[in-house]
């Protein structure tokens, strides 16, 4: 039996989904449905909570289809689970459920929906959304709370949200898992948001077009399609048969989650020196390519050994049924099932952070040609008196240092140049400037033809 390999069998029968996405949805099934009872033994990862975006163009990969499946399975097992461990009936234990599915929102938001959650006796939550990429736009572009409230529930770290209502907290050892969908990458990233931690968190499947394999194309309306939900129903069943054997031995423990009165918290599970010290080489060498190249690229890597850590455990746990073992031992052929799969979601990644860097570029030219006209703009209007230094600043906002670059830029251009002025005697002297009266579009676009040609003669 292998959990992981059994769902690809039935989903694939259905949907013409890209596999990458398909098996992600597996994993993310198991991390968030067996994982929660496990504790990985001598590790700086403790749990094996995968956070995990599908990114592609819409329609045609089938993201939301995946998300469904994915749903449908984790929902079945939970109520399940509940119903059986808490005696509750499918209406109740469904609620239950629901009180741990967080989609969007502000961070006061979520602390709600999370607070909500704990005083239900809910400590696994899982972020679920078709299009997370708004949010993830928000962190980029504002000073949102956001992030720092989703690192610290990657982590299970406590978090504090000071309000003038009182504020609220979050506390340590909640265990989160995320499985999202999102169009291109460069539609909502910058590449300083590697720099903030979040993303390189978050396992991005990112997918193109030319990936799609046309021979697994499927016609939209298929005569066995009622047939799913019953296979996938009793996949769901058999986890959460799993589920209800784990949590009888983890004795009064709920959800894998720590109690002051259960007789265990976690069940462990070990991975071997071999593999750890194989893990080990691939952290070193991050590290190593960091030193001689602090990229965005080798900085979004750092967190890659800590996701093949847990990709690791979940194939573990895909072959074994519970046992009353003092610990699961993982052996080298799972760790080089999840290695294998690793390198399949890495395929683009190089490539995604490049097109983000090339986005700031873009932007950063943009933004540059702008404040270049409106500074420009301003002199041009303050006539033969001129402007000085000082006014420039307060009425267009830009600061100092950026104000110096395009200062200098205007006058190689000609379209400005610059006076010395002393207003009194022993007065402290002015940097006053002027316009020629020469076009600055004509001029930018003259610079841009010799920049292009210097560009063509070093090729």
């Amino acid at each position: 039996m292998n959990l992981i390999d059994d769902y690809m069998k039935i989903v694939t029968k259905y949907t013409d989904a890209p596999k990458v996405f398909l098996k992600a949805s597996a994993y993310h099934i198991l991390s968030t449905t067996l994982g929660p009872f496990f504790k990985i033994s001598a590790s700086k990862v403790d749990r094996p909570n995968t956070w995990f975006i599908l990114s592609s163009i819409p329609g045609r990969t089938r993201r939301s289809t995946v998300i469904e499946y994915n749903s449908s399975v984790i929902l079945n097992a939970y109520t399940t689970y509940y119903s059986r461990i808490d005696s509750y009936d499918s209406k109740r234990s469904e609620e239950k459920y629901m009180n741990s599915i967080i989609e969007t929102g502000t961070s006061q938001g979520i602390c709600d929906k999370l607070l909500h959650g704990i005083n239900n006796d809910v400590h696994v939550f899982n972020i679920c959304s078709h299009e997370y990429g708004d949010v993830l736009k928000r962190i980029c572009f504002s000073s949102s709370r956001i992030a720092t409230l989703l690192s610290r529930l990657y982590g299970g770290e406590p978090f504090q949200e000071d309000l003038a209502d009182g504020g609220r907290t979050i506390p340590s050892g909640l265990y989160v898992t995320m499985f999202c969908g999102m169009q291109r990458p460069k539609m909502y990233l910058n590449e300083e948001m590697s720099g903030q931690g979040l993303l390189r968190r978050m396992t991005i499947i990112y997918v193109k077009p030319e990936d799609l394999d046309m021979s697994r194309w499927k016609l939209p309306f298929q005569d066995d399609i009622d047939k799913l939900d019953d296979e996938l129903k009793n996949y769901s069943n058999n986890l959460s048969n799993m589920m209800v054997e784990y949590h009888h031995q983890l004795g009064n423990t709920r959800n894998g989650m720590e109690n002051e009165k259960a007789e265990k918290s976690f069940l462990e599970i070990e991975l071997p020196k071999k593999i750890w010290s194989e893990i080990g080489e691939i952290a070193r060498r991050i590290d190593g390519a960091i030193a001689s190249d602090s990229s965005h690229f080798n900085i979004y890597q750092q967190n890659k050994w800590e996701t093949l850590t847990k990709l690791t455990v979940l194939e573990a746990l895909a072959d074994c049924a519970p046992k009353n073992k003092e610990k699961i031992i993982v052996d080298s052929h799972q760790f080089r099932r999840a290695q294998t799969f690793m390198e399949t979601i890495q395929k683009h990644t190089k490539e995604m952070m490049d097109e983000l860097a090339e986005q700031k570029s873009n932007v950063k030219e943009s933004q540059n040609v702008s404040d270049m006209n409106q500074v420009y703009e301003k002199i041009k209007r303050a006539g033969p008196e001129g402007i000085p230094t000082t006014k420039l600043l307060t009425s267009t906002g830009i600061k100092s240092d950026v104000m110096k670059g395009i200062i200098k830029n205007l006058i190689k251009l000609g379209a400005i140049r610059r006076e010395i002025s002393v207003t009194a005697l022993g007065g402290r002297p002015l940097n006053m400037f002027y316009a020629t009266g020469k076009s600055i579009e004509i001029k930018l676009k003259e610079n841009q033809q010799e920049n292009n040609n210097e560009n063509s003669s070093a090729c």
